[in-house]
């Protein structure tokens, strides 16, 4: 009986130890991510977005550059990869307009719904009174960022 009862008890322990070594590997992640933009680690950046992400950036550079430049999702998708001038030009621009700092070092983090799969971080800059919501997706064995699922403002009309 007492095994029995062992066994009942180490499951949720267990269970929680894996949720909570999830919640820091998401937190590592993310934190990583702003790190490397607040050093203009640039080129490190696309690989740590998912896949969601990298789609509809690339999809909003195309229609930005409204056929000048014959984008096409491969040309764009591979300059990213290879941090090439859409890649730079694009980071250059999104730094100019977002500050990491205030993710980084001015930021209270805390875990706001977990699973195996996503993770969603709560973050409160010291003067909002309503947090930023980061989501965290697990793909291809790594935890990465949701930039778009999370900041981006949803589009009705296409």
């Amino acid at each position: 009986m007492k095994k029995l009862l062992s066994v009942f008890i180490l499951i949720p322990i267990t269970f929680l130890n894996v949720l909570a070594a999830t919640d820091y590997a998401a937190i590592e992640a993310a934190d990583r991510f702003f790190v490397k933009m607040q050093h203009k680690e640039i080129c490190s950046l696309w690989s740590m977005l998912t896949e969601e992400s990298q789609r509809v950036i690339a999809k909003d550079i195309i229609k930005a550059d409204n056929g000048e430049n014959d984008l096409t999702n491969e040309v764009v998708l591979n300059d990213f990869e290879n941090c090439g001038e859409i890649t730079q030009s694009y980071w250059n621009a999104y730094l100019s307009a977002f500050d990491p700092n205030t993710v980084v070092n001015d930021a209270a983090w805390s875990i706001k719904e977990a699973s195996d799969k996503n993770v969603d971080i709560s973050l409160m800059y010291k003067t909002s009174t309503k947090p930023a919501i980061l989501h965290m997706y697990f793909e291809n064995a790594k935890w990465k960022v949701g930039l778009v699922e999370s900041f981006w403002i949803r589009k009705f009309f296409d």
